[in-house]
């Protein structure tokens, strides 16, 4: 139930980029790697998926993961993402927990 609640206020509160870099997190957490050598995900949401579990448009994931790619966060290799820098993937949404914690201690 929390966990539920959670997703609700990021669906509300969060910036579409860090909506999308917390779902990749995600997937790293609940299914890792493709195998040991590779950063691919072993598992990838469609980019529609995505887009419905954040609550935005499918243009909007499309927008944001090419702008991940484009600054060297991750690959896409055809329909699946391959996660190059993960540190920057944590930033990004750590930026937001903070926001989330100080917003819930007013």
């Amino acid at each position: 139930m929390r966990e539920a609640e959670d997703r609700m206020d990021s669906l509300l509160n969060f910036d579409p980029k860090k909506r999308v870099a917390l779902v990749l997190l995600k997937l790293i957490d609940c299914f890792g790697y493709a195998n040991k050598n590779t950063n691919l995900l072993s598992f990838t949401l469609t980019r529609a998926d995505i887009a419905n579990m954040i609550g935005t448009t499918y243009e909007t994931v499309i927008r944001t993961l090419a702008k991940f790619e484009k600054l060297n966060y991750i690959e896409l290799v055809g329909k699946e993402i391959a996660i190059k820098n993960i540190s920057k993937l944590k930033e990004i949404a750590a930026d937001e927990t903070v926001r989330k914690k100080r917003k819930a201690a007013k």
